[in-house]
């Protein structure tokens, strides 16, 4: 099947979106797809929109956006059109719907998406203060590409349901399909279960990853190692990512690593290390399309404690590969489920062992590919029309379904 690769991203970068461009073309490709790359797309922005973002963000202070102007997504239409001439392909696969909102072709056009422009405004505090234009421009180009695409494939039930909901997409072209992990341990099982048993079992290390320390919860976090170690718990916390914010200095039990380039083998292999030690990835999100660092948490058997909010439900399931707490818990909830697990380490290392055979099993990019694939393939076929019941359509879970 020769398959269209649409991204504003470079899919041969492995920094780009984190990764996910490239690890999944790299993936796609492993399933025998021959992908015809369109990307990057350049971003036509006018000499007006230029200026009309500076004045957004140096004198009122808001978000612009000016990827979701009319002449914009015409250009990434035109741009995709341009890459395909005169080359042939059975579909076409997007990596964001702004992508192919406003593309007029004759293959099926699907996308993958880890959020509707819905769940952004509601959730993401950078989307906050757009101006009602903005927001008009964002829900139509959201509406405009449900509308175009043969299928819609989200990373997590929350965005799933959110494009039903939202934006009234017809159930049976929507898929949840979660992302994989960018940073892989490439260990087997009895490895994993051998850098398993060298964590110390008399004191917890705990590692947060994150570029953005409020809205990952850096703050909630590092009361977390607090509280436990005032709980007689001996506790350590290594911090990667963004530069942490509380004022002062950090606390003794307390350590920043810095921003980890994965795209560096010695920042790649620090960053395993870390991830070899540690107890658990916490990351106790106030919003959170995904969380593909939970997933490359799990591929090193490290489970993950987060927040349940937005996407996460999607990669984590409780008791399986880690645990999720509510919005509004306190450092003393996350720290007592650590405690309760050290003081039953086997119960530990079950967990740590689920999570890794979690990661094997569905948070992967080759697990992630086949099931793209499979999608692809049906639809080309013309059996993406099937409905499995006049009230469940195939392949969508009855919870994303609009309630009568």
């Amino acid at each position: 099947m020769r398959l269209a690769y649409v991204a504003t991203y470079d899919s041969t970068d492995i920094r780009s979106w984190s990764g996910i461009p490239f690890h999944l073309a790299q993936a796609l490709d492993r399933q025998g797809l021959q992908l015809v790359h369109a990307n990057p797309l350049a971003d036509e922005y006018s000499r007006s929109q230029r200026v009309k973002g500076r004045i957004y963000r140096h004198l009122l202070r808001r978000p612009y956006m000016p990827h979701l102007e009319r002449n914009v997504l015409d250009g990434y239409a035109r741009q995709v059109c341009a890459h395909l001439a005169g080359r042939g392909v059975d579909a076409i696969f997007a990596l964001g719907s702004h992508t192919i909102a406003h593309l007029e072709c004759d293959a099926p056009v699907v996308f993958y998406d880890d959020a509707t422009f819905n769940t952004l405004a509601n959730s993401y505090g950078e989307f906050s203060g757009l101006s009602q234009e903005t927001l008009r421009r964002g829900h139509a180009m959201e509406r405009a590409a449900l509308s175009r695409c043969a299928l819609a494939l989200y990373s997590s039930r929350h965005a799933a349901a959110s494009a039903i909901r939202d934006y009234g997409a017809d159930p049976r072209k929507v898929r949840v399909i979660p992302f994989g992990a960018n940073l892989e341990s490439g260990r087997a099982r009895d490895e994993v279960r051998a850098d398993l048993d060298a964590r110390p079992r008399d004191r917890c290390r705990l590692l947060f990853l994150g570029k953005d320390w409020q809205r990952k919860g850096g703050e909630i976090a590092l009361e977390v190692a607090r509280w436990l170690n005032s709980a007689s718990l001996p506790t350590e916390i290594t911090f990667v990512g963004g530069e942490p914010l509380p004022k002062g200095p950090l606390p003794s039990f307390a350590h920043y690593a810095g921003y980890l380039d994965k795209g560096a083998a010695a920042d790649v292999a620090r960053l395993s290390g870390l991830l070899r030690e540690s107890h658990f990835l916490i990351l106790p999100s106030r919003a959170e399309s995904f969380g593909i660092v939970f997933c490359e948490a799990n591929s090193f058997g490290v489970p993950a404690l987060a927040s349940d909010v937005d996407g996460i439900p999607s990669a984590i399931t409780n008791g399986l590969n880690g645990q999720m707490f509510p919005r509004a818990a306190t450092p003393e909830d996350y720290g007592r489920f650590v405690r309760e697990l050290f003081a039953d380490y086997e119960r530990y290392r079950a967990l740590a062992l689920a999570s890794f055979d979690e990661y094997t099993r569905r948070l992967n990019w080759a697990a992630t590919a086949r099931t793209i694939h499979q999608c692809l393939s049906e639809l080309v076929a013309g059996a993406d029309a099937e409905v499995a019941s006049p009230d469940q359509p195939r392949g969508v879970p009855a919870d994303l379904l609009p309630h009568a």
